[in-house]
């Protein structure tokens, strides 16, 4: 699966300039796309491949993400590159972090888009004799009945899963 699109749009969106967690306010989205990348291939110079980087300047990237961290996340030999414990917790860490900023882009880019969202509609009586009973039972539409100062509202929401897709009977 690649991730090429979605890699440059969270890297510049989403930046840890200031992480109060973190000993030193560098850490980058990028040094966690680069260690997962070095993970899944245990081998910096298949990993810088993949990444289209350069072998060196990635294995500079992971020092100074584990040098931000302050501890090891690999053993390496001339050979060999392996996880440490440490860095199997960070893996899996690592790799929720960056599931979630992805799904809370992609979250975003459907708000922005009016994919996902609330409209209010007000309405007389009268109009449920014209096409809005028809509108207001499109399979995507979460319609919620509300009184809003003693008129008759809806609330129309497009649902951001399709688990919450419910119409109107």
């Amino acid at each position: 699966m690649s991730l090429a699109p979605d890699r440059s749009i969270v890297q510049s969106i989403v930046r840890c300039d200031q992480d109060a967690v973190d000993r030193n306010p560098r850490l980058e989205l990028c040094h966690l796309r680069y260690f997962v990348a070095v993970v899944e291939e245990l081998h910096f110079g298949r990993a810088a491949l993949k990444l289209n980087f350069a072998q060196p300047p990635l294995a500079q990237q992971i020092r100074h993400l584990e040098e931000i961290l302050g501890y090891a996340l690999f053993v390496r030999t001339p050979r060999s590159v392996n996880l440490t414990a440490a860095g199997a917790v960070y893996l899996e860490r690592t790799r929720k972090a960056l599931q979630t900023i992805t799904r809370d882009i992609d979250e975003m880019r459907k708000v922005a888009s009016g994919e996902v969202g609330s409209l209010y509609i007000g309405f007389v009586g009268s109009a449920m004799l014209t096409r809005l009973p028809s509108i207001l039972r499109a399979p995507y539409l979460v319609v919620i009945p509300i009184l809003l100062s003693s008129r008759r509202d809806l609330l129309l929401s497009l649902p951001s899963s399709p688990q919450s897709k419910r119409s109107l009977p």
